[in-house]
């Protein structure tokens, strides 16, 4: 059977797997897929790789936890594998069948749209009989392998210590918490920013929401003060 897209294939499994009262799912599938052209010739076959997580996470002693598995656990795992690949890769707002709006991002490598990620929307998930919140992510295999580098950069591994520390900013819903990662970055006393935690509810106001940053501040040629 030709299969348009895997998502619904990982979704049944993710259902299956949560059924069967597992505290944590987090699966993925690799195949190919077959998107029709529109000149009624043979369709079109692009190697893709699909995921999801859903449940609860799991401490380092193997115990479930009461914090749900959300986006940024599922960001965190396509973080670690682009950067393994060297590829920097933007998060960008976007809309997609089957995903809740304004909790799902097109995956972008310089100009080039390599995938997306969001959490499964409601009655997507009701159709798979899922009953818990669940991310998905959809990557083309074909553009991602296009723009991984053949020759890998390095730099010097600063002799000096790195400082950390935690920063929450409330913003409007529709901002991005990739704009945001932008301009921290862009500062030259910080080497890296990434986001841990999403608060909305009853102490902000309507149509904002808390986005908390874990910053690495490290410069190459001295140590950093507190001022």
């Amino acid at each position: 059977m030709l299969f348009r897209s895997l998502r619904a294939a990982v979704l049944e499994t993710l259902s299956r797997g949560l059924r069967t009262g597992a505290d944590a799912v987090a699966i993925f599938e690799a195949a190919r897929v077959f998107l029709p052209r529109h000149d009624g010739t043979l369709p079109e076959e692009r190697e893709h790789v699909t995921g999801a997580i859903a449940g609860v996470e799991i401490d380092r002693w193997g115990r479930p936890t009461d914090r749900a598995l959300d986006f940024f656990d599922a960001k965190g795992m396509l973080d670690a594998a682009f950067a393994a690949l060297r590829v920097p890769v933007t998060y960008e707002a976007a809309a997609a069948f089957g995903l809740t709006p304004h909790r799902a991002a097109r995956l972008r490598i310089g100009d080039v749209e390599v995938g997306v990620i969001g959490e499964v929307h409601p009655d997507t998930l009701a159709a798979f009989d899922v009953d818990r919140p669940a991310v998905l992510f959809d990557l083309d295999v074909e553009r991602l392998l296009a723009v991984v580098p053949d020759r890998v950069r390095v730099r010097e591994v600063s002799r000096f210590p790195a400082v950390e520390q935690d920063l929450a900013l409330v913003v409007d819903e529709g901002v991005a918490a990739g704009a945001i990662i932008a301009v921290l970055e862009g500062s030259a006393l910080v080497a890296s920013a990434r986001v841990f935690d999403v608060y909305r509810g009853d102490r902000l106001p309507a149509g904002k929401k808390s986005v908390a940053f874990s910053i690495r501040y490290q410069v190459p040629n001295r140590t950093l003060t507190s001022e």
